[in-house]
């Protein structure tokens, strides 16, 4: 049998967005290079110390938005953690912090 070689799993930050609006929706994208599509995405946030960081929604795309949570960015800075799982199971995270001015 033949196995296709698959390359590792890593997360690439499109346009990642350091700063964010108080009062305005906060959106960025995060993409997966490697590993065996489908992705799965999540995030947790690190500190728990801004209720708007625990707030935000991952979507399947790898879209991290306030948009639809009816929570508003406040000043403040968020830092979590960014996973993604490949459809084999094999995974790859890393530290994402930003400001809200």
């Amino acid at each position: 049998f033949v196995e296709q070689l698959v390359s590792a799993l890593k997360i690439i930050s499109l346009r990642p967005a350091l700063k964010g609006i108080s009062g305005q929706d906060y959106t960025t994208k995060f993409q997966a290079s490697g590993g065996k599509p489908l992705y799965s995405w999540s995030y947790s946030d690190i500190w728990k110390n801004n209720d708007f960081c625990s707030s935000l929604i991952m979507k399947s795309d790898g879209t991290l938005t306030s948009e639809g949570t009816g929570k508003k960015p406040t000043k403040g800075s968020c830092s979590l953690t960014i996973s993604v799982e490949d459809s084999k199971g094999e995974s790859s995270s890393m530290l994402y912090g930003f400001e809200i001015e």
